[in-house]
């Protein structure tokens, strides 16, 4: 994996719930506060960077997430350099297909599930054609 999972803006959340690192997040409806994304019609706000369990969102532990620039993400099939990134139902990453939102481009390849690197592209509403 190339070092390109290192750059970018991230934010600084409270979390709703327990959230699993290199899958996307949305705003929780709860001021500064993100949940995982649940359905591919979901509007994400970035990619967590880290795991926050329920036992350390009782401690206080937050959540940061990546909202812009290049991050890890979970993908669930193989992808190519270049590739446009679907948004899976559980916040993971696979090709874009007719209908997909979609969250951005592969900077890197895969052999098959695991991890990526991803350009982030969260624009509201693009889906793919």
């Amino acid at each position: 994996m190339t070092a390109y999972g290192s750059y970018g803006k991230d934010l600084g959340f409270d979390a709703a719930a327990a959230i699993t690192k290199y899958r996307f997040v949305k705003l929780s409806g709860n001021p500064e506060e993100v949940t995982p994304v649940t359905g591919v019609g979901d509007n994400p706000v970035g990619v967590s960077q880290f795991t926050v369990t329920t036992a350390e969102i009782a401690r206080g532990k937050g959540a940061s997430v990546r909202v812009d620039g290049v991050s890890e993400v979970e993908v669930t099939v193989a992808v190519n350099e270049g590739d446009i990134a679907g948004l899976n139902a559980d916040g993971t990453c696979s090709i874009a297909a007719a209908g997909d939102r979609i969250v951005g481009q592969y900077l890197t390849s895969t052999a098959g599930a695991g991890r990526a690197s991803l350009a982030i592209d969260v624009e509201r509403g693009a889906v793919a054609a």
